[in-house]
This record gives C-alpha cells, structure tokens and sequence, in this order.
C-alpha cells in the first residue's frame, strides 16, 4: 500500500482490515505511519 499517495484511500482500505481483524487493521495503519483512532471508536 505504500505506492498509493493518497492517505484518504489507505485509510478506507485499513477499516477494511480492521473490520475482518482489528489486530491487523492497527498493524498495517502502524506500518503506513497513520493513525486509526476514529476507527477503534466505533
């Protein structure tokens, strides 16, 4: 996911992830540098 520039759609991707796995949703926004706090909220 590091190509893709816009953080918009990393974002998007990673509630994806999180929603399957939350474990690896944070995993991956970790790697990326991007935080997911809106989603742990949910």
């Amino acid at each position: 996911m590091k190509p893709v520039e816009k953080d918009e759609i990393k974002l998007r991707q990673i509630g994806h992830f999180y929603k399957a796995d939350p474990e690896y949703g944070r995993r991956v926004a970790e790697g990326l540098g991007l935080s997911i706090d809106h989603l742990e909220k949910q």
